[in-house]
């Protein structure tokens, strides 16, 4: 929203531009989608943040119930709505690259859930602790639990290029042209082993087609 931008209408053009992403090829689960399907976000919810899904969707809608049984409906209770199925429905209408596209909606669920925590439980003091408690520890292990998966990581981005930076340092070393998907990971594991790159490289579009020509 800096001046120059909202002048030039930048902030105009690249939301524009981020709704109307033609496509983009994600691994959801252990399948390239080449269309990423809306659905890909329920499964990464589910999946990745299992315990703050279960917790907010949960208390918010307590909290909500609650309310609309005393009467007591507030501007607060429309007003956290309207960001949460606001920024729900932008990640949705938007391309889908992966799970960090939902990390914007992620943070809004958690701010709304905060905000509706001490309502939904009644404002008992033991019960909220014993909650907190809960959720932090979950959300905990579940992180500790995904770090250990060999399914958290996808392969090709991580040990494929690591096994192939320590087995082919000579290749490397040469001076050729060459496509990479992922220059940026491949650089990494490069300079962990001081691994001499001599490639004249650049970033090779992503597709799944299988028509496509091979290049390397």
């Amino acid at each position: 929203m800096w001046p120059p931008g909202a002048l030039q209408n930048i902030v105009i053009n690249n939301f524009n531009e981020y709704l109307h992403y033609p496509y983009h090829p994600t691994l959801v689960g252990d399948h390239i989608f080449e269309a990423t399907p809306r659905w890909a976000a329920v499964y990464w919810l589910a999946h990745l943040d299992a315990p703050i899904l279960a917790f907010s969707v949960s208390i918010i809608l307590i909290a909500l119930w609650r309310a609309f049984r005393s009467g007591r409906l507030s501007c607060k209770h429309a007003y956290l709505a309207v960001c949460v199925v606001f920024f729900l429905v932008t990640a949705l209408a938007a391309h889908l690259a992966g799970a960090r596209n939902l990390l914007q909606f992620i943070g809004v669920l958690c701010l709304a859930t905060g905000a509706l925590f001490d309502e939904a439980l009644g404002h008992e003091p033991r019960v909220i602790q014993f909650s907190s408690a809960a959720v932090i520890i979950l959300a905990a292990l579940n992180l500790i639990w995904l770090s250990q998966s060999s399914s958290y990581t996808p392969y090709l981005a991580t040990d494929g290029y690591r096994a192939f930076v320590q087995e082919e340092q000579n290749r490397l070393g040469e001076r050729t042209k060459a496509l990479v998907y992922g220059l940026p990971v491949l650089w990494l594991y490069a300079q962990q082993y001081s691994t001499a790159f001599a490639w004249d490289v650049r970033e090779m579009p992503w597709t799944t087609r299988a028509d496509a020509p091979a290049s390397c």
